[in-house]
């Protein structure tokens, strides 16, 4: 589960703003509350369990100092945002609340929005929103689907990149390791772009789930 943040409008297209976001978040918490510990933070774009996972990539956590001090530096405290979220799925609306209650520590007001999922879906397609509760599984076992589909900018909206983000040695990164055959070639690029979406901090990375399998 992740947070888009829409990339294009001022304040979160300063990406200050947004890490201050990514600190306001109580991720243990939502764990703990929300998934009954089935669950672990999410750290980077790439799933825990799939090749390319960058294991001492930026992780974020709950500072709620910090994410004042950013606020504060980026000249926006006293932030009004908007969640929108779908019935989709029963955890969301847990999220949404606690993600209320953690912004409000920070001096952020969130207002929080319940929609339909085809609306929902329509306005994140058009950009519409400035914060929207997501899910993504991959098709393939691969980290383009994760790293192609949600950073590249030719993707902005549902086909992946939903926060609608745009970097361009991100994008040269991603591409070039599109095209190369040998995994650990596309892992150092996928790597090196990883490091720069973390601090950009285009999305709330806030968890992958645990799913149990009775065999």
């Amino acid at each position: 589960g992740h947070v888009y943040i829409h990339c294009e409008p001022p304040p979160l297209n300063d990406p200050t703003v947004r890490q201050a976001l990514s600190y306001a978040v109580d991720y243990q918490g939502i764990i703990k509350g929300v998934l009954q510990g089935h669950g672990v933070q999410m750290r980077g774009p790439v799933p825990k369990g799939m090749w390319g996972h960058k294991e001492d990539a930026l992780q974020y956590t709950k500072d709620i100092a910090k994410a004042k001090a950013l606020l504060k530096e980026a000249k926006a405290e006293g932030l009004k945002l908007t969640l929108i979220y779908s019935e989709r799925r029963p955890s969301w609306e847990q999220i949404a609340s606690i993600m209320q209650a953690n912004f409000a520590e920070a001096g952020i007001e969130l207002k929080i929005e319940l929609m339909a999922n085809p609306t929902l879906r329509d306005k994140v397609d058009r950009g519409d929103f400035q914060l929207c509760l997501g899910a993504w599984s991959p098709d393939y076992a691969d980290p383009s689907m994760f790293m192609n589909f949600w950073f590249d900018s030719k993707n902005f909206g549902l086909p992946g990149n939903r926060s609608r983000y745009k970097n361009d040695t991100v994008d040269a990164l991603i591409r070039k390791a599109m095209e190369l055959a040998d995994p650990r070639e596309r892992v150092k690029l996928y790597n090196e772009a990883q490091d720069i979406i973390m601090v950009d901090a285009p999305y709330i990375f806030l968890h992958q789930t645990e799913s149990y399998v009775p065999m």
